[in-house]
């Protein structure tokens, strides 16, 4: 009952927030429907077909400029994944792995493929890409993307279950694909580019003028509120979606497996707090409740060496 709750719960606050997003970019990108033809006169003629017949909401070619520019990018990047995965990868600022990085990663997927085979489960082709950074993370993104960053590599390299740890980690995101965790965020992301657009124009144009920039950044500000509340909701789902991704894990790489990873995960791991909102909306759960879900929801199939509770010195 839990994980359907769950379930339902991801989903609903999915839809509540695309229809936000979707307020907010449909709001904004008006201001690019208006301005476009306005400073494309001044270049050439306009077709009079351009021209509004009767009002507004009934013209058909003020429609179809409108959902053209507030939905074009999304259904860009959901019908040529290629294109939108490729975008993506620039505004992540993502690479192609090295020589020796494809060396560890190429044993990463060897060890998916072989425990996907083994457990039954069907997994697909993944693009390993790396961030030159020095937080030690992992994330999934775009229709087939799992990104390490060098920091992440380099710290369990020291490791002598490397392979086994980075596994776990690129189940976990595999999990987050599997979920359509990056589906959807995939298409909020496009949402948010012709948002980003009319902001851009409307502070280039008015930010330096006396009460107009005022005036200006209220409309900006109002406009965006339903943005700020989506983000407020999926904050508050963030960990219902990280359990569903971390159950895919332990089915796809064996429940004890992936315990134990969980378990190196919690010795390193550290979270100063920082107020209730800050707490409700941690990203991830503490990697202790992580493993003893595992544990409750798979615990007849997992033996219990090496699964203790941490000593607290």
């Amino acid at each position: 009952m839990r994980k359907i709750l769950a379930s339902v719960a991801v989903n609903l606050v999915r839809i509540v927030s695309l229809l936000l997003a979707t307020a907010t970019t449909m709001a904004l990108s008006l201001v690019l429907v208006f301005l476009v033809p306005l400073f494309l006169q001044f270049f050439y003629q306009i077709p009079k077909s351009w021209n509004h017949n009767g009002p507004i909401a009934t013209d058909p070619i003020f429609w179809a400029f409108w959902l053209s520019i507030s939905f074009g990018p999304a259904v860009l990047a959901f019908l040529v994944p290629p294109i939108g995965n490729w975008i993506q990868d620039q505004g992540f600022g993502v690479r192609k792995p090295s020589v020796r990085e494809n060396a560890v990663i190429a044993q990463v997927n060897e060890k998916l493929t072989v425990a996907a085979k083994q457990n039954k489960r069907r997994i697909f082709q993944v693009v390993y890409r790396m961030m030159d950074d020095d937080d030690t993370n992992a994330f999934a993104y775009g229709s087939n993307r799992i990104v390490f960053t060098t920091d992440m590599l380099r710290k369990y390299a020291a490791f002598p279950n490397q392979v086994d740890m980075l596994a776990a980690i690129a189940a976990h995101e595999l999990g987050h694909h599997k979920n359509l965790d990056t589906f959807f965020g995939t298409i909020q992301n496009f949402l948010f580019y012709p948002l980003h657009l009319a902001i851009f124009i409307l502070n280039l144009l008015f930010s330096w003028i006396p009460v107009l920039s005022q005036i200006n950044f209220l409309f900006v500000a109002v406009a965006q509120i339903p943005l700020f509340l989506s983000q407020f909701l999926s904050d508050f789902t963030r960990q219902m979606v990280e359990y569903r991704a971390d159950a895919f894990a332990a089915r796809l790489l064996g429940p004890k497996h992936f315990a134990d990873i969980l378990d190196d995960f919690g010795k390193t791991e550290r979270w100063k707090g920082g107020g209730v909102l800050v707490s409700m909306q941690r990203s991830h759960p503490p990697s202790e409740l992580r493993r003893d879900r595992i544990l409750k929801e798979f615990g007849h199939l997992v033996s219990s060496d090496r699964l203790h509770a941490q000593t607290v010195e």
